[in-house]
């Protein structure tokens, strides 16, 4: 009984110690490599999309059409949270990540009826 008054905490610590991990694998700049919708890749300027994520919660969006956006983040599991703070009616959006390794970030997120996968990759 006493042991797991021990392992308990260690748990935890290790629980957070592997979020924040994947956190820091979040940070930096980020372009995209690939949009596909409906199973086609789209025909877009790929050098116009790409993400910012910094350390304080803060993130940039840049896309095609000089589209922008900026506000805070959160990464929770696989979801990640933004709510973009330049324009006074948005709204916090929500996309599934599908993957997050140290060079290589997919989106999966719902544009209209329509889902789209974004491939990313760390600059």
């Amino acid at each position: 009984m006493r042991y797991l008054s021990f392992i308990v905490p260690a748990l935890l610590l290790l629980l957070a110690s592997c979020e924040g991990n994947k956190n820091k694998k979040l940070y930096g700049t980020w372009n995209a490599a690939a949009v596909v919708q409906n199973d086609r890749a789209l025909e877009v300027e790929l050098s116009e999309i790409n993400f910012h994520f910094h350390e304080d919660g803060t993130y940039q969006f840049a896309s095609t059409l000089d589209y922008k956006e900026a506000g805070s983040y959160q990464l929770d599991g696989d979801k990640l949270y933004t709510l973009d703070t330049l324009r006074q009616e948005s709204i916090g959006k929500i996309v599934k990540v599908e993957k997050l390794g140290s060079d290589t970030l997919q989106l999966r997120m719902k544009k209209e009826s329509e889902w789209m996968l974004v491939t990313l990759i760390k600059n």
